[in-house]
Parts: structure tokens; C-alpha cells; sequence
């Protein structure tokens, strides 16, 4: 099975489906807007097949694909995901997720080290990442990156930064052995390499 979005003009956020073929994913979309009265095979659509690369950073999306069972993909929450549902089905969510607030970002300095920011954009990220490095190391670091990445990519015992997120939390995001994975502002001191 693979990940496929469908984009209708009218529309502005993309139907995502679960489908073993373009052609079945088509049937599905036309199924879908003729259980809604939609009319969907005269409305003009741009369909796109999802990569492994899209689907590394979509780890939820592409387990429901490796289960096997085609059908809508519907946005439940952060902390739930997605759910698949037959296209002649209720929607059981949101069509895609709302765009966060609050976005994950990793941050590598040159020689290694590197941190994980809660922030509303990358220079956001940057300013918390580099007080933060100027109050633990004394200095400013000479280069580092800053990368955008998906929040679906913090799993395990991680997850818990998720709902931090969320809740719309911005910091360094550090680990205790006694408390496991939160985030913090940057000038707290339990944000300690």
C-alpha cells in the first residue's frame, strides 16, 4: 500500500488515502466525493504519490500503509494521530492537521553537540538555542544549523515532547533519569548537557 494526496482546486488542504495503486487511489477519491454529493470526477485534481522520504518524516502515515487496508487517512490529534476509514465511511476527523504553533527544530553546532528546540519558527529556535549555549558554555558557538523537523519523529519515551508541544510549550528540551524528557526554557538550570 502507499501514501497518496490528493489536491482539488477548491480546496486548500490535500484527502489523504492509503491505496495500493494511483488508480485505486482515484476510485477512492471518487468514491469519497460521491458519498459526500461532491461530484468529484469533474472537479480538477492533482494526485500525488508520497516517498520514502516524505513517509521517514510521516512514521504514523506510513505504518497505516504497511498494515495493508486502503482508505481515507483522517487527523484525530497529536497525541492519536491518524485513523483510516473506508471512503463511503463518516469522516472520524479532520481531513490534515492543523499547522502547529509550536514546531520541532534541531539544532547542530560544528564539533558535535546539538539540542532539540520547542519554537514558532527557526530564528526563534536559534535565539533560544544560542542563550541557552552562552549561559551552559560561556560563549556563543562559531556555526550551527538549524532544521525543521516533523514532531511524529519523537517517539519512545520522547513522546511526551509532543504534548508539550502541543500545549504550545517553547524551550531546550532536556532528560532526567528521574523525570525523563521535558522542555524547558532556555535559562533553566535542569537544561544541563
Amino acid at each position: 500500500m502507499n501514501v497518496y494526496d490528493i489536491y482539488v482546486n477548491e480546496c486548500r488542504i490535500p484527502l489523504t488515502l492509503i491505496a495500493e495503486s494511483y488508480e485505486s487511489a482515484e476510485q477512492n477519491y471518487l468514491e469519497w466525493c460521491e458519498a459526500r454529493g461532491l461530484g468529484g470526477s469533474s472537479r480538477l485534481k492533482q494526485v500525488t504519490q508520497r516517498d520514502e522520504g516524505w513517509l521517514a518524516d510521516h512514521p504514523q502515515l506510513a505504518e497505516l500503509a504497511g498494515e495493508g487496508t486502503a482508505g481515507i487517512a483522517y487527523w484525530l490529534n497529536h497525541r492519536d494521530g491518524w485513523a483510516l476509514a473506508a471512503p463511503s465511511d463518516e469522516p472520524v476527523g479532520e481531513l490534515q492537521p492543523h499547522e502547529p504553533f509550536v514546531r520541532c527544530f534541531w539544532i547542530e553546532v560544528d564539533g558535535g553537540e546539538s539540542a532539540l528546540v520547542s519554537a514558532t519558527s527557526q530564528e526563534h529556535a536559534a535565539t533560544m538555542f544560542l542563550v541557552w549555549h552562552e549561559r551552559v558554555r560561556g560563549k556563543r558557538p562559531h556555526r550551527f544549523t538549524v532544521k525543521k523537523r516533523s514532531r511524529w519523529l519523537l517517539t519512545g519515551n520522547m513522546h511526551v515532547l509532543r504534548e508539550e508541544m502541543d500545549a504550545e510549550m517553547m524551550g531546550i528540551a532536556a532528560h532526567s533519569d528521574e523525570d525523563g524528557w521535558h522542555i524547558f526554557p532556555p535559562d533553566d538550570d535542569r537544561v544541563i548537557p
